[in-house]
């Protein structure tokens, strides 16, 4: 019986470890798409921004 419920006992542990595993996965593949979306929104800000910024000096220029 001893060794039986060790076996047990190590299979659920090894079970919580595996879960856990699978966890850290999940989370570092959110983490990685987060951090990528969130790169592609501050291009296309910065993009948006330039845009305006030559849609000003454009303005002025017309202007003056």
């Amino acid at each position: 019986m001893r060794k039986g419920e060790k076996l047990a006992g190590k299979t659920q542990r090894d079970n919580v470890v595996q879960q856990n595993r699978l966890h850290l996965v999940k989370l570092i593949q959110f983490s990685l798409q987060f951090n990528i979306k969130s790169k592609k929104m501050v291009e296309d800000n910065m993009r948006v921004t330039s845009v305006q910024a030559c849609s000003a000096s454009t303005v002025s220029i017309i202007q003056a």
